[in-house]
């Protein structure tokens, strides 16, 4: 239940997206874009869990730290592609530096708007230093990073990514205030 609950908060990195698309000057056709988007990913999270599943069977696959990158060492495609995980790492390095350059952009972004500053990118150095700093302080091995996700994330995620958003979109309503961008 508790794996669930953390896949499930996952989810609410959409309300990151969905800030994003608030922040900016929508080019024609973003709201098409971001939800496309989502459903491809939703779509390719769906069938790797199908088949880490099926290849590890539950009992294995919820034991497995990583259970895709498992996949991806015994995945062969016929006597032709085999040993793909670096492929796979490299996707997954590439998506988790966009992640987090969209997540600094997001944050700084909208600290500006709250803040009232005209410009965001005085705010970008400060606000990655102390995403490192945090990154250091808290993720000293797999152990800490495994306790973190299941004990301390859930909460979190609940207030970051639910509260939050749904508390400020109650002050904005009532303030009668519809702003975008800087």
């Amino acid at each position: 239940m508790a794996s669930a609950l953390v896949a499930f908060l996952f989810v609410g990195e959409v309300v990151i997206l969905a800030a994003f698309g608030g922040l900016v000057n929508p080019p024609p056709g973003l709201r098409a874009s971001l939800i496309s988007g989502l459903l491809g990913i939703g779509f390719f999270l769906v069938l790797i869990t199908i088949g880490v599943i099926l290849v590890f069977a539950p009992c294995e696959a919820q034991r497995l730290t990583f259970p895709t990158f498992a996949l991806a060492r015994v995945v062969s495609l016929g006597e032709f592609l085999e040993r793909i995980e670096s492929l796979f790492i490299a996707i997954w390095v590439g998506s988790v530096c966009l992640k987090i350059a969209l997540f600094l952009y997001v944050t700084s972004l909208g600290l500006a708007t709250v803040a009232g500053l005209k410009e965001y990118r005085p705010l970008v150095p400060f606000l990655g230093a102390l995403n490192i700093a945090i990154s250091n302080l808290w993720f000293k091995n797999i152990i800490t990073l495994r306790n973190l996700h299941f004990l301390v994330f859930p909460g979190w995620a609940l207030v970051v990514y639910f509260l939050l958003p749904w508390f400020l979109l109650l002050v904005a309503c009532w303030k009668g205030e519809r702003r975008t961008g800087i």
